[in-house]
């Protein structure tokens, strides 16, 4: 498959695109450490599990987002 479109273009978008993962990823952490703090505090092991799987999901997220800005450079 060619690739017959304006470069500079698709660039743009991948910027915004990449800004908005690490935007989710961020938020996946957060929201990580939120369920583990509250499965913490109630004494349920499952949702502080899920909580510590959330929040190592967002950070492995974060670290791929890491190895594409040194790629893009």
């Amino acid at each position: 498959m060619k690739y017959e479109g304006n470069f500079s273009q698709s660039t743009k978008g991948n910027k915004a695109m990449t800004r908005k993962d690490k935007a989710k990823n961020a938020a996946q952490i957060v929201r990580g450490k939120m369920k583990r703090n509250a499965g913490d505090a109630a004494g349920d092991r499952g949702l502080s599990a899920e909580g510590r799987a959330d929040e190592a999901m967002g950070h492995l997220k974060q670290a791929a987002e890491h190895v594409k800005d040194v790629f893009k450079k």
